[in-house]
């Protein structure tokens, strides 16, 4: 499915996804909104589980990280935008 892709499309589609499933939580279990960890911190626990997996697949650290700095935060952007567009559709 995703054989021709790059790792960062692939990122990129997750953390679209992320981003939606994120905003979506945020809708359906309003006691979420109270935890002491802010939904910002689960997109970025997401995108650190993304580059965990990465770094185990390509054979540990030494081979260099999967994910570029400008592409983490093209993600984290990729990430948030749906979040809140989920959020602000909805009225919260």
């Amino acid at each position: 499915m995703f054989a021709g892709m790059t790792i960062d499309r692939v990122f990129f589609v997750y953390a679209a996804v992320l981003g939606v499933v994120v905003g979506a939580v945020l809708l359906n279990v309003p006691a979420s909104r109270e935890l002491s960890l802010g939904p910002y911190f689960w997109v970025l626990i997401g995108i650190a589980v993304f580059e965990g997996i990465a770094v185990y697949m390509r054979g540990g650290i030494a081979n260099g990280p999967p994910l570029t700095m400008p592409v983490r935060f093209i993600g984290f952007f990729i990430a948030v935008v749906p979040m809140l567009f989920v959020r602000y559709t909805a009225g919260v």
